[in-house]
């Protein structure tokens, strides 16, 4: 922002910020003018009828605003809500800053400023629409906030909480339109309109019917829909999530509600193999490839949605899966992993955070696990370490910034350290010192996911088992034990696993009878990609003893199909993918088995630290000195059965420096 800019808009109070009011215009060419001003968004100044309920969880439900759903149908100023405020009221607009070196002038306070491109197609576009011509006002970042002065930055975004929290509502701009961008918000809006279409068996069988049903390239716009940069912007995680389910999401001139992009997600994330085929032979056509990232916005969706509803009921999220997402979305600056995600986490913690946009990026990082760890009493943040790489940062501190390479063993916490608290201290100041017990150490690991020359699943890289020990009793508790491990014990966003996913183990009998199955789901299935990472899985692992048997021992030879659910098995194979990325199988001296990073040693340590909740991998550097290695899941000790063995004297509880 220009200096004159900067004079025309002195320093913010306590409760106000700055809000854009765009002049209307006719003319779809006319230059973008706007008028900046600022407002005070604290509760003395709501009209009396809306005191106390400016919090979007708690005001009025603006369902007469159908003209942001569906515009046709209302443009009348008397259809819109009344002003929350006595100045007036606003929305907040959540967007993608696009390429800074593409700029389109507009005027602000009448003078003449650059913003990007795709900030200027909004603002062009949201001038148009009714209620902007009503005087609705609109708080956006890039004019709003003084970018480059660090303080008033820093200020403000600890304020993203309260500013889209008491917007009437956040308004989604993915960018301006494409020439396929139609068909997908076609497509989206057919499969919403319809609950059948969101049911992924209902939608297999009709495209197996007539895979042109929704008409030529409508996955191929689907899918760069859903890679439009705005998917991958850290700050939209806090920015919907504080939305409600009919905010309204535009491209170009066409605008859908949030639902029904969150419904058709949350269906395609779970058919992915229905749809990936058809997606990628449009996609081959025009002579490019898959770009599998598709899936990852889905994800990202899906936990969003569960997100909305955690503010809703309880006024936090579960800081583990927002911190778990932050490694799926970028940023410009490497420090707003963290500060872009302050409105979502629970308010004693941010209260205690101040952004420093000048510390670096290593100390931001540390303070902010140190922090988590006092607040919550948790270790559950030293969770998400595991991807190697060349760092400053101690062991027990994530590096936010390196790709996701492992996924997580679950966001809805196990209790291995049952419900006791972390107890930690630091002799130095970045070595964490705290107590547990080491449980078990490790006999033999199976293949690892890709060795170092990006080989997959290659039998050179197991450990074979020497020990015979079952630590489970019988077979049939060691093949329970098996296919739990295989999935963590946890279906995606669910807290308990109901379903019995032992439909695992009869994979390989799934895919020794292609072309004979009963139905032409299990057919689908059996030739997918999920299936044949899972078969490359055991192949891999085929020579590896468990309780001094081959894997195989433990698979289902004879499975009746006939009673198989599609569902469950895909939904199955889809949580092994998703806990098997980069993580080997492994059994210890004890006769237990679970799964663990790739990267560990034979020589490395099993241990329950007070405090988290999935047991970890230690590294012995130095005497009584350790490097964290990451989290593992032992099948029968993710319950707190270790402390049973702390109580009756069989382990030794101790204390840990990792460095």
């Amino acid at each position: 922002m220009t200096e004159r800019l900067r004079k025309s808009d002195s320093e913010l109070l306590a409760n106000d910020i700055r809000l854009i009011s765009i002049q209307p215009s006719e003319d779809p060419g006319a230059q973008v003018i706007c008028s900046l001003n600022h407002f005070d968004i604290g509760d003395g100044f709501l009209r009396p009828e809306y005191a106390g309920r400016s919090r979007i969880q708690h005001r009025k439900d603006p369902d007469e605003w159908v003209f942001i759903n569906h515009p046709q149908k209302a443009t009348a100023v008397s259809e819109m809500p009344d002003f929350r405020y006595i100045w007036g009221d606003y929305v907040a607009l959540s967007y993608t800053w696009g390429d800074p070196a593409i700029t389109r002038n507009i005027v602000v306070n009448g003078h003449t400023m650059p913003v990007t491109e795709n900030l200027e197609a909004a603002l062009r576009t949201l001038r148009s629409k009714p209620y902007i011509k009503a005087g609705w006002k609109i708080w956006i970042d890039a004019l709003c906030i003084h970018q480059k002065d660090i303080v008033e930055r820093a200020t403000q975004v600890k304020r993203m909480r309260d500013i889209y929290g008491r917007s009437m509502t956040p308004i989604v701009w993915l960018g301006a339109s494409s020439p396929d961008s139609e068909q997908a918000i076609d497509l989206i809006e057919k499969l919403a309109g319809d609950n059948q279409l969101l049911d992924p068996s209902y939608l297999s069988a009709l495209l197996q019917q007539n895979s042109k049903i929704f008409g030529e390239g409508v996955w191929r716009a689907l899918h760069d829909f859903m890679l439009r940069r705005f998917w991958s912007r850290a700050w939209i995680l806090q920015e919907i999530s504080l939305g409600k389910a009919d905010m309204p999401v535009l491209c170009g001139e066409h605008t859908l509600r949030w639902q029904d992009i969150h419904s058709v997600s949350k269906t395609l994330n779970k058919s992915d193999e229905i749809i990936r085929k058809y997606m990628r032979d449009e996609v081959l056509d025009v002579g490019r490839e898959l770009d599998t990232k598709v899936w990852e916005t889905f994800g990202v969706v899906e936990v969003i949605e569960v997100m909305k509803g955690e503010m809703r009921t309880e006024d936090s999220i579960n800081l583990f899966r927002i911190m778990y997402l932050s490694r799926l979305v970028d940023v410009t600056d490497p420090r707003d992993k963290v500060y872009g995600l302050l409105a979502l986490m629970d308010q004693e913690l941010t209260r205690q955070i101040k952004p420093d946009y000048g510390a670096t990026i290593e100390r931001v990082y540390t303070d902010f696990a140190k922090l988590s760890i006092q607040i919550t009493k948790s270790l559950d943040i030293c969770r998400h370490v595991g991807v190697p790489g060349p760092t400053a940062l101690p062991s027990w501190v994530p590096d936010w910034m390196s790709p996701r390479r492992l996924g997580s063993l679950g966001d809805i916490p196990h209790r291995a350290s049952g419900n006791a608290t972390a107890q930690v201290r630091y002799p130095f100041p970045d070595i964490l010192s705290c107590r547990g017990f080491v449980f078990d150490t490790f006999d033999g690991m199976g293949c690892v996911w890709k060795d170092e020359h990006g080989n997959g699943w290659t039998k050179s890289t197991v450990i074979q088992t020497t020990g015979t020990s079952n630590a489970y009793g019988d077979r049939a508790a060691m093949c329970e034990a098996l296919w739990k491990s295989l999935v963590a014990n946890r279906n995606y966003l669910v807290e308990t696993l109901t379903d019995d996913y032992g439909a695992l183990l009869a994979v390989p009998a799934l895919h020794a009878a292609q072309g004979q199955l009963p139905n032409e789901d299990l057919e689908m299935i059996a030739t997918s990609h999920l299936l044949q990472y899972c078969m490359g899985f055991y192949a891999g692992n085929a020579d590896f003893l468990i309780a001094g048997r081959l894997l195989s021992h433990y698979f289902n030879d004879n499975p009746d199909f006939t009673v198989m659910d599609p569902s469950v098995l895909r939904d199955a194979l889809v949580a092994r993918d998703r806990i098997n990325l980069s993580r080997r199988l492994f059994t210890t001296s004890k006769g237990f088995v679970g799964m663990t990073n790739q990267d560990t040693k034979a020589t490395d340590k099993i241990c329950v630290l007070f405090g988290c909740s999935t047991p970890v991998v230690l590294r012995e550097v130095q005497d009584a000195r350790y490097v964290l290695v990451g989290e593992c899941y032992v099948h029968g000790l993710m319950e707190g059965e270790g402390l049973e063995m702390v109580e009756e004297g069989r382990v030794e509880v101790g204390v840990f420096e990792i460095l």
